[in-house]
């Protein structure tokens, strides 16, 4: 059973590896919706995205868009949920090892600003906003000690 300072050492790495595990993990899901489920045509007559690969049923497998390929994850209500087929970028969840939420953290800068604007403005119009809602997170030790972590806000 860990106790004082030795308990706060092993929260402390214990919130690190939780950290790197979720960025490792968002990194790897970093996804787009789009509006249309069919090629668009952009201005200049270039298709907004391209279907590379279909399943059995005619439905998407991977698309091309942007300069990427993307493996379809859901189709509906004429959107296509995307995650990247190779990871674009290595970044940390915040360049500062302190407390944020999603709402405040690097990473979201970084994802809203220049990986969003790196899309030409016919692919930036595909992609959908959404809201996102992180609840609050919490670990218990085997030894009973305890980690939480509110969500913040919806952003």
């Amino acid at each position: 059973m860990f106790t004082g300072a030795t308990a706060k050492k092993v929260l402390k790495g214990l919130t690190l590896i939780l950290t790197a595990v979720f960025v490792i993990i968002l990194l790897a899901w970093i996804v787009t919706w789009l509006k249309t489920p069919a090629p668009v045509s952009a201005p200049g007559g270039q298709s907004s995205y391209e279907v590379l690969e279909k399943d059995n049923n005619g439905e998407p497998l991977v698309v091309k868009f942007g300069s990427s390929r993307w493996k379809v994850l859901e189709h509906r209500n004429s959107r296509l949920l995307l995650i990247r087929e190779d990871i674009w970028t290595e970044l940390p969840y915040n360049e500062k090892n302190k407390n944020v939420t999603w709402e405040t953290c690097t990473l979201r800068g970084y994802l809203n600003g220049e990986f969003y604007e790196s899309f030409s403005e016919a692919d930036r119009a595909k992609i959908v906003e959404t809201t996102v809602k992180t609840p609050d997170s919490g670990y218990t030790a085997a030894d009973g000690t305890t980690w939480s972590a509110p969500g913040g806000n919806e952003t």
